[in-house]
């Protein structure tokens, strides 16, 4: 089958799913370059394509990460990780989301750095790295907004406590401390922000980790674009590097124009609305288009 054929395939096969959709490499790649020198060295980017990266296809995107040396990728599944070596990416990856046993077994071979927040997948994990003669490198998930119920509090003696077992396992290496900001609210992540910092900075002591092999980083594209005080060690972006948030071309989202990567041509569900104003679930199988 050649090009064309297959072309001609998938356009039918997205016709009869009643959509189709096109990735705009062009317009990612400006999206990612515009990160970059926003951020101008003074952090590293992490490339987050999760959810097959928010519904763009991480096999589509992945190249341009690549052409780009964007030196870190956030993965949410073993399979992105894959993708992710398949299409020649060298750098690190890390999961963003804590993985059950099994997962983090799989994907040793994808050398993925996992997020742990509790000390009895810490120690499952160490179990791993220490089967497989090896060491995991870790990013140690903190609660420093008050509000996560996924991360580990570390303002008590018995988290910190925690904190301290968890990094102590010899099959573990702390290469991360982070949190997450749930709320796209200057005032609430500034705050958030001191709070962690001041927990990192006593976790490392405890630790007796040295403050420059550890990246300190926070999950929340708003404040990537917004509170630029969040960027710390690394800079993580999604939503905001496949500009999925309603960006028009030439428009300003507050820090830099942005484009949308992800353009629907025949897209008729998600085009209507319920009689409430909300869109309508759209359930199709998806074609793709580079």
């Amino acid at each position: 089958m050649n090009s064309q054929d297959l072309m001609q395939r998938m356009r039918s096969s997205a016709l009869d799913a009643g959509s189709w959709l096109e990735i705009d490499a062009a317009a990612f790649e400006s999206n990612v370059r515009n990160l970059l020198s926003m951020i101008d060295n003074r952090a590293l980017l992490c490339a987050v394509v999760k959810s097959h990266a928010y519904g763009h296809g991480a096999d589509l995107l992945l190249p341009s990460l690549v052409r780009l040396g964007v030196p870190f990728v956030g993965v949410g599944s073993n399979e992105e990780a894959a993708i992710a070596r398949r299409c020649g990416f060298a750098g690190r990856i890390l999961r963003v989301r804590a993985a059950a046993p099994q997962e983090i077994k799989a994907g040793m071979r994808h050398d993925i750095e996992e997020l742990v927040a509790d000390p009895q997948s810490a120690w499952e994990m160490h179990k791993i790295a220490a089967e497989a003669g090896t060491a995991i490198r870790i990013h140690l998930d903190i609660n420093a907004s008050g509000i996560s119920r996924h991360s580990l509090d570390v303002s008590s003696t018995l988290g910190r406590a925690s904190a301290v077992g968890i990094v102590s396992h010899p099959g573990l290496l702390l290469a991360g401390i982070m949190t997450h900001f749930p709320k796209d609210d200057t005032g609430h992540i500034e705050t958030a922000l001191l709070r962690f910092r001041s927990q990192a900075l006593t976790l490392l002591q405890l630790t007796g980790t040295r403050r420059e092999d550890v990246l300190l980083h926070c999950a929340n594209s708003y404040a990537a674009l917004h509170v630029r005080g969040s960027w710390l060690d690394m800079v993580r972006a999604g939503q905001s590097s496949t500009a999925i948030r309603n960006l028009q071309p030439g428009t300003s989202n507050g820090v830099w124009p942005s484009k949308p990567g992800l353009r629907p041509l025949i897209a008729m569900q998600q085009a209507q609305r319920s009689a409430t104003g909300s869109p309508i679930p759209w359930t199709g199988t998806p074609g793709w288009r580079q």
